[in-house]
């Protein structure tokens, strides 16, 4: 088990190097939204990467995802609501260019985002 964490955390180090080294390296999925954002990290469960709007910190953003995460295995495909950073998000699929991705959106229309992407 150790060794396979092992190469599995050497995997995903190499995966980061490689991403982050070279402008347009890798192949995360950014959606029109996730381009104007920022990224946050990764969410602990999923591992998929965690943008957050220009009006959303990342502490929020992190806590969104990891809500979505939580809950979203019950969800059946369906919208989502969590709770975190004070309010309430609304979280669904959008289909994306290739890939799916992950958006949650402030129910107070503050114009607070949150992406997930592969």
């Amino acid at each position: 088990m150790h060794s396979f964490r092992s190469v599995v955390v050497a995997g995903l180090l190499g995966v980061a190097v490689t991403g982050f080294s070279a402008p347009g390296a890798g192949s995360v999925d950014r959606t029109s939204s996730a381009a104007d954002g920022r990224v946050c990290g990764a969410d602990r469960t999923s591992g998929l990467g965690v943008w957050a709007g220009p009006a959303t910190s990342c502490p929020t953003a992190l806590q969104v995802a990891s809500g979505y995460t939580r809950l979203a295995r019950h969800a059946g495909g369906s919208a989502v609501t969590v709770r975190a950073g004070g309010t309430v998000w609304t979280c669904q699929e959008q289909q994306g260019n290739p890939n799916p991705y992950l958006k949650c959106v402030d129910t107070a229309g503050s114009r607070q985002w949150v992406e997930l992407t592969s």
